[in-house]
């Protein structure tokens, strides 16, 4: 299903890139009256093609979505079994509330990378390479200019997304001690309200939660100044 989201990204990125083009040819004929092309057929012959991008993105969706929850559960039965399997000493040493978050949190951030983030990656990929083509056919001195600017961008991405990749794995972990948090005070509910310690706990709770927001932001921070300065 993966392979075939690929393919169908392809197809609707090559639709996208050939777009102007052919409206392009299509206005030109339409205008100057020498073509084969009048207004009525332009608009239905755009309006079809338009049509069939829209077609391939709506299957692509459908296809990736289900690939991305196949690829969902299995990692989540794959973890459970990993862990019904493992030691005693594992278990004692680890929080439940933890476990519990790296079935669920863990099993949907990969979710994303297999899926959303691959099929950007591939899209971006294939947008450079045919906007780099169409610039070289207009102006290749232009195109000369803009992949100067490439060594930065790559260099400006890859510092970046270590500080990414490190803040984006605090959030996890943050969030695993809130989970880890949530579920120890709900497992000793009955302890809590014996020493009226209701307070307390979603006091703890909520610094927990709020440490994952925090985490989460500045690593949204890093995403956005990386999209921002390669941009630039």
């Amino acid at each position: 299903r993966l392979a075939g989201g690929f393919v169908l990204l392809t197809a609707s990125s090559s639709i996208s890139l050939v777009f102007p083009r052919v409206m392009g040819e299509v206005m030109d004929g339409c205008l100057s009256g020498g073509g084969s092309w009048t207004p009525d057929t332009a608009a239905l012959a755009l309006f079809a093609l338009s049509g069939v991008q829209a077609g391939l993105v709506a299957y692509r969706g459908y296809i990736v979505n289900m690939a991305g929850e196949s690829v969902s559960a299995s990692l989540r039965s794959r973890a459970f079994s990993s862990l019904m399997l493992a030691s005693t000493a594992f278990h004692d040493s680890a929080a439940t509330g933890e476990l519990l978050s790296r079935l669920s949190a863990d099993a949907e951030a990969l979710q994303r990378v297999v899926t959303t983030h691959a099929l950007n990656g591939l899209r971006g990929v294939i947008m450079v390479g045919g906007c780099s083509l169409a610039m070289v056919s207009l102006s290749p001195k232009l195109c000369l200019v803009s992949f100067a600017t490439f060594p930065a961008a790559v260099l400006l991405s890859r510092h970046m997304g270590k500080r990414i990749k490190a803040r984006q794995r605090a959030v996890q972990e943050a969030l695993a001690a809130a989970a880890a948090e949530a579920h120890s005070a709900l497992l000793n509910v009955r302890t809590l309200r014996l020493f009226a310690a209701e307070r307390l706990a979603s006091e703890r709770y909520d610094e927990r939660v709020r440490a994952a927001r925090d985490e989460a932001a500045t690593a949204g921070l890093y995403a956005a100044a990386v999209e921002s300065g390669v941009g630039l």
